[in-house]
């Protein structure tokens, strides 16, 4: 039986002439999003959201990739079943 087909939607990111240095040093300045960014930045290759085992709850962690996202420091692909 294959396996059900994975979708993919876009996520807002700002374009590279949208990307102001407040935005990356306000996005940076929490410790939280700076480990984040610290454990993207090591990482051979992708990563996903779930990887990270953070001391907050779902959705402070989604907050921070919200933040990362559209201050330009990550870029951040969602993959999901379709419903």
């Amino acid at each position: 039986m294959p396996s059900p087909a994975v979708s993919s939607r876009d996520l807002p990111h700002p374009a590279s002439g949208e990307i102001r240095l407040e935005d990356l040093l306000h996005a940076l300045s929490d410790p939280m999003r700076l480990r984040i960014a610290r454990e993207l930045a090591d990482a051979p290759g992708e990563l996903s959201c779930s990887h990270f085992d953070l001391p907050v709850t779902k959705s402070t962690t989604t907050h921070h990739f919200r933040v990362l996202r559209e201050s330009g420091v990550i870029r951040q692909v969602y993959r999901g079943r379709p419903r």
